[in-house]
């Protein structure tokens, strides 16, 4: 019969303690997580942007991170890193914010195009000796008549108060002219494209808190 050293059984002794130690570590583990997952709901991936993300973005897996949830994401309609990579942002988002279908068009919609909501429209203003804004700002949209024009009236009047800047180039002439593309009613668009054919546009930086009732 083939006998074994000491040592050797001691080592052999040894594997086997820390099999079994092993065994019932994984198994309680394996218990917690079934536990928590009854308990609390299981695991789900989301979305969150990496850093602040403009309107006007089309999102790459480069601006995203995962964040692993247990149970229900606070936001129902957070979206997965797959399900938001290649569309739009339309809303800002800031570093940090779960992604949801809300920030984001549809997978369809690209370009400029892209970040305008049904029932808005994108009007692009050239704007000479004025402010320049950025994408996300909220502006109100000042057009000045000729007095003459108008009669006893104040010239200038507010068109389209507390939008949304979706793009800002510069102008084609030299000097502080800027192109600003502004969202806007349908209503505001035809008032827009009246002022700048017939006075003078100007813009009015506005606070965020002009949002909910602009």
């Amino acid at each position: 019969m083939l006998r074994r050293s000491p040592r050797t059984a001691a080592a052999w002794a040894a594997a086997a303690v820390v099999a079994v130690v092993t065994t019932a570590t994984v198994v309680g583990l394996l218990s917690s997580l079934r536990h928590q997952d009854e308990a609390y709901g299981a695991l789900h991936p989301v979305a969150v942007a990496r850093h602040d993300l403009a309107v006007g973005t089309r999102v790459t897996a480069s601006d995203l991170t995962e964040r692993r949830i247990r149970g229900e994401a606070p936001e129902r309609d957070a979206l997965t890193a797959p399900q938001a990579v290649g569309r739009v942002v339309r809303v800002p988002l800031l570093r940090g914010a779960t992604v949801t279908a809300r920030h984001l068009t549809v997978t369809a919609r690209t370009g400029l195009g892209g970040v305008v909501p049904a029932g808005q429209r994108a009007v692009r203003l050239v704007v000479e000796h004025g402010l320049r804004p950025a994408v996300g700002d909220l502006v109100d949209v000042l057009a000045t008549f000729d007095p003459e024009t108008i009669g006893d009236g104040d010239p200038t009047i507010v068109i389209a108060p507390a939008v949304t800047v979706v793009a800002v180039d510069a102008g084609t002439d030299a000097g502080d002219t800027v192109a600003v593309t502004v969202l806007v009613t349908p209503h505001q668009s035809t008032r827009l494209a009246f002022a700048a054919a017939a006075g003078t546009v100007s813009l009015a930086l506005a606070p965020p808190e002009s949002a909910a009732s602009g």
